[in-house]
């Protein structure tokens, strides 16, 4: 639970399409992460912003969506943690 807060607290997230499940909603946060970083490194915070907001949004979406399925959480805070680590340090 502890890391979906810090996913809530991040900036990041992507609207929802096509496939499902934890590692398909994971891999799109790691994509808004991304999207984040090339934006703030581009100096386009205008941009960085908007897809903070989203990333907002789309945590706790993410939230109510897991919140009854430990193993598909557990799933989702590994693989976001491994992107933050990538994309955030």
């Amino acid at each position: 639970m502890k890391k979906l807060m810090l996913l809530l607290s991040f900036p990041l997230a992507m609207i929802s399409c096509g496939k499902g499940g934890p590692e398909a909603d994971a891999e799109k946060m790691c994509d808004m992460m991304k999207d984040w970083k090339t934006a703030k490194d581009a100096g386009k915070d205008d941009e960085a912003d908007k897809i903070r907001e989203e990333g907002r949004k789309f945590g706790e979406e993410l939230e109510t969506k897991y919140k009854d399925d430990k193993k598909a959480m557990e799933t989702l805070e590994k693989t976001i943690e491994e992107c933050e680590d990538k994309y955030t340090k």
